[in-house]
């Protein structure tokens, strides 16, 4: 099956996608499009409860933004669909989606990406890079307070405290941050 964003990204990629299937042979046992806005996938996800979760298809290839992913993933995880393959692409931001423990609901993963060299001094940068060093970087700070339960200083609010000595973006586990680089991946769940 295929579940795409109600969009311009959506619609082209479905077009592809129908191209390379038929070139192969391959039919999707239903396409479903959803809405782009958070509020308005919520509305309409609750139609399609039943569908998605007696479809005797067993792998689902999703595409849509950041939002419609999150929105998707939040669904997943209140119905509990099971035995299904779960084709991804990831543009979703993992540091956004951990209240949710959406990942963890989805019972692992498998990760492709294009074969690539790798870049010198990107292991070097993610094993030195911390909140004090790249004060503007938003992003390491709330990892940094999230995953190494640090705080901010009352004396002085732009300095972190009670952080573990030597803490590193290679100590987050594997699903937050990758040690190397890739141009493209996709999550099969």
């Amino acid at each position: 099956g295929v579940i795409i964003s109600e969009d311009q990204q959506g619609i082209q990629m479905l077009s592809d996608l129908k191209e390379e299937m038929d070139r192969n042979s391959v039919c999707a046992g239903f396409v479903a499009r959803f809405p782009v806005s958070y509020a308005a996938l919520a509305s309409v996800f609750w139609l399609h409860d039943n569908f998605i979760l007696q479809t005797r298809t067993n792998v689902i290839i999703t595409y849509g933004d950041t939002e419609f992913l999150r929105g998707f993933l939040i669904f997943l995880k209140d119905t509990l669909v099971t035995w299904k393959v779960w084709v991804m692409n990831s543009e979703w931001n993992p540091l956004s989606l951990r209240r949710h423990f959406i990942l963890y609901s989805l019972h692992g993963a498998l990760i492709f990406s294009h074969h690539h060299e790798e870049i010198t001094g990107f292991r070097d940068f993610i094993q030195t890079a911390n909140p004090s060093k790249y004060p503007e970087d938003d992003y390491l700070t709330k990892l940094w307070v999230l995953y190494f339960n640090c705080s901010f200083s009352e004396a002085d609010s732009n300095k972190m405290e009670n952080c573990p000595p030597n803490a590193s973006l290679e100590w987050l586990p594997g699903d937050l941050i990758d040690m190397t680089i890739s141009e493209y991946s996709y999550n099969i769940y």
